[in-house]
């Protein structure tokens, strides 16, 4: 997480490949958050672009924003809340400048 709270805190985006899970599917605008799982589905990843941080008022967990490629209809118009447990768990990598 280091790498990706230094990027959004200088106010700078930076990409995520993820391995996904099948909550990732289910995000919707009513609940713009993707549920921690610890089960990836093989071989399937995917690049999203993280563009901020924050804390879940519940857990206080950190989660990043992100941004997917999928359209407006994922997630809060292509926008989601990753939990930091999902990043460390199913992150293969960080990209940016």
């Amino acid at each position: 997480m280091g790498t990706i709270e230094s990027a959004l805190t200088s106010d700078r985006s930076i990409g995520l490949v993820l391995r996904l899970t099948v909550e990732f599917f289910t995000v919707t605008a009513n609940v713009p958050q993707v549920p921690f799982s610890p089960h990836a589905i093989f071989g399937l990843s995917h690049a999203v672009i993280a563009v901020g941080m924050g804390y879940d008022s519940v857990s206080n967990e950190r989660h990043v924003l992100i941004r997917n490629s999928w359209g407006e209809s994922w997630g809060d118009s292509g926008h989601a809340w990753l939990p930091a447990s999902y990043i460390r768990t199913h992150a293969l990598c960080a990209f940016g400048d």
